[in-house]
């Protein structure tokens, strides 16, 4: 016995079955990872939506913060 790993079995003798099943864990996998990705993005959003609604409600309702082109100019570049 030696210690090298066994060849990997050639591609024409691997059932197509097993190919299908290859390609759709493969598929499957890689739809996964995009909804993933989808789901993050909406909630980041979401979460920096929030952010700003409350910064503009407590802007326009209370005298902490002042409401103009400046504060607004540094929220936008806070956010991105």
């Amino acid at each position: 016995m030696t210690d090298a790993p066994e060849s990997p079995t050639p591609p024409h003798s691997i059932s197509p079955i097993w190919r299908a099943l290859a390609a759709l864990g493969r598929a499957g996998d890689h739809a996964l990872g995009f909804a993933t990705g989808v789901v993050r993005s909406v909630g980041g959003m979401s979460y920096l939506i929030g952010d700003t609604i409350r910064w503009m409600a407590i802007a326009l309702f209370t005298r902490r913060i002042k409401f103009n082109r400046s504060t607004l100019y540094a929220q936008m570049t806070r956010v991105g």
